[in-house]
C-alpha cells in the first residue's frame, strides 16, 4: 500500500477539484493512486509516479473548474473570484508540501529548476559528444536511463528536444551527456540501477545520481 503520508496529502489535492468531481470520482482517484504507489519497489519509482501527478495536476485541474464554471454559468450563479483566487493559492501550498515530501533525498539528484542546476567554477567537458554505436545497451535500459535524464530539469518548455549520448553502460551504472535543444545547455549525468523491477513503465528502476552542466 501507499504511505499513508502520501494519501492523505493526495486527500488535499482532491479537495481542488469541484464538489461534483469530487463525489463522482474522488474514491476512483484516490483507489487508482494507492494501486500505483503499491505496484513500485523503489522509492525512485514512487516518486515518478508522484511527478506525473504534479504534471498532471495544472491540467486537470484547469479543465474540472472550467467545466464547474460553465455549468454554474448556465444554472446563472455568479462566479466568485475570491474563492478562485485562494483555491489557486491552495494548488501553490499543496504542490510546494508535495514536492518536500516526495522528492529524492541527498544521496539522489533531484528533479529541479534549469537555473539551479550545478555548474561549477569551470564547467567540465562533456563526456560526450556523438552517439556511440559501439555500447549494448537494450533499447528498454536505454528508454529508462533516457525517460530519467529528461526528468532531471522540469520547466524546459515542451517540445524542447533532448539528445541522451551514453559514454559508459553496465548493468548497474551508466555515464553520459544530456544535449538539449536551443539555449538549454549540456549536461553529465550519472545513472544507477535501483532494481530489476521494471514493471514502472517510466523509469525501469533507474536513478539520476549526477547531473551537472558541462561544454564541448
Amino acid at each position: 500500500m501507499a504511505q499513508p503520508d502520501s494519501l492523505a496529502i493526495y486527500r488535499t489535492v482532491l479537495k481542488l477539484y469541484p464538489k461534483a468531481h469530487r463525489a463522482e470520482y474522488g474514491g476512483q482517484m484516490l483507489q487508482t493512486l494507492e494501486d500505483l504507489m503499491s505496484d513500485q519497489q523503489e522509492p525512485s519509482e514512487r516518486r515518478a509516479v508522484w511527478l506525473r501527478v504534479l504534471l498532471e495536476l495544472p491540467k486537470n485541474l484547469a479543465e474540472e473548474h472550467l467545466n464547474n464554471i460553465r455549468g454554474r454559468t448556465m444554472g446563472g450563479k455568479a462566479l466568485n473570484n475570491k474563492k478562485l483566487i485562494i483555491g489557486g493559492g491552495l494548488v501553490i501550498v499543496t504542490v510546494a508540501v508535495i514536492l518536500l515530501l516526495v522528492l529524492p533525498g541527498r544521496n539522489q539528484y533531484s528533479p529541479t529548476i534549469l537555473s539551479k542546476v550545478p555548474h561549477a567554477a569551470t564547467l567540465p567537458a562533456c563526456l560526450q559528444t556523438a552517439e556511440d554505436k559501439n555500447l549494448t545497451v537494450t533499447p528498454e535500459d536505454y528508454t529508462f536511463i533516457q525517460n530519467n535524464v529528461v526528468l532531471s530539469i522540469i520547466d524546459v518548455p515542451a517540445g524542447t528536444n533532448v539528445d541522451v549520448l551514453l559514454k559508459s553502460f553496465s548493468s548497474k551504472n551508466a555515464t553520459g551527456t544530456a544535449v538539449y535543444t536551443g539555449k538549454y545547455g549540456r549536461y553529465n549525468f550519472t545513472a544507477q540501477k535501483t532494481s530489476s523491477n521494471s514493471s514502472d513503465s517510466y523509469t525501469g528502476g533507474w536513478k539520476i545520481t549526477h547531473f551537472e552542466a558541462c561544454k564541448v
